[in-house]
């Protein structure tokens, strides 16, 4: 057997399926243009910045597996393998803590992000 394979199985694993995120990273890209002087030095700077947004939080305890059973109010140090269904691009935003993750479409569009999770616990 595949040794990641045997390392998974060892540990707790979770398979959710047909989840559907509404929510998107950031709904406007914003432009900006300044310039700066300090002393005798000039700058101008160009920068972009994602506004908006309403990314989801999801508790571990509000999911149910493949199976039909609740995952725990806790995982230990989770992680979390999104699995697309229909297209839309969706991504983990930022670090799972042992209760929760903040899920959000990697794209603006009107249409919800249907995905499958593999949610498994690597515990130290």
């Amino acid at each position: 057997m595949n040794s990641t394979l045997a390392y998974l199985r060892g540990r707790r694993l979770w398979v959710v399926e047909n989840l559907a995120v509404w929510g998107s990273i950031s709904a406007y890209a914003a432009n900006f243009l300044v310039t700066e002087e300090t002393g005798s030095d000039k700058r101008l700077l160009f920068w972009q910045v994602n506004l908006g947004g309403d990314m989801q939080q999801i508790d571990f305890s509000d999911l149910t597996d493949i199976n039909g059973n609740n995952l725990p109010q806790n995982i230990s140090r989770p992680k979390i393998v999104v699995l697309p269904r229909n297209g839309v691009d969706v991504v983990v935003v930022g670090r799972e803590s042992n209760s929760s993750f903040i899920i959000a479409k990697s794209e603006v569009t009107s249409t919800s992000g249907i995905v499958d999770l593999l949610i498994f616990e690597v515990e130290s």
